[in-house]
């Protein structure tokens, strides 16, 4: 997508999953899509952004059950198969995402919607979900918002990412946008 944008192929961007950016930080199996959002904001292209999958951190099992970190039963985790497992973020981990997403959100010149569901960026982080997390989800939400600059919308919503109040929060902004 990043290449696509630099090539001129979009007027606007819905960026719902950034996962990239927790690997990217943090480390983990998903690396590859280094400076998530940066084209966007160097070619000035309107987002409506969703931290969808920021609070998951991916580690890959080898063959040999070789690849998770030391701490994995302290972990909130669901394996996706045998080879990768999902796991949630640390409530530090949270605010360190946080801090980076700010920073990268405060340097564009175009429109920005940041939509912040409240119960959960993935499905496994949903209320009743093996990766839900409230507190970690709030000291996301709570660093962030006061280090957004003011051209940046935010926008709260009770649910979890991929519940009914986000996606038309999320079919609302882009509207807005258009």
């Amino acid at each position: 997508m990043e290449k696509l944008i630099g090539e001129g192929a979009f007027d606007l961007i819905a960026d719902m999953t950034l996962h990239e950016l927790t690997c990217e930080v943090l480390g983990g199996y998903c690396t590859g899509a280094n400076n998530r959002l940066q084209a966007a904001i160097e070619h000035h292209i309107p987002m409506v952004v969703v931290p969808g999958a920021l609070d998951m951190l991916d580690f890959f099992i080898d063959e040999d059950g070789r690849g998770l970190p030391d701490d994995i039963d302290r972990r909130k985790k669901v394996y996706h198969n045998s080879s990768i497992a999902h796991t949630k973020i640390y409530r530090e981990e949270a605010v360190t995402l946080a801090q980076t997403l700010a920073e990268r959100l405060n340097k564009s010149t175009a429109h920005v919607t940041l939509i912040l569901p409240d119960e959960g960026f993935c499905e496994a982080a949903a209320r009743g979900g093996p990766m839900y997390d409230p507190e970690v989800d709030e000291a996301f939400i709570s660093t962030i918002k006061p280090l957004l600059e003011q051209h940046i919308k935010v926008i709260d919503v009770e649910g979890n990412i991929n519940s009914a109040s986000c996606q038309k929060a999320v079919a609302d902004a882009i509207m807005n946008l258009v």
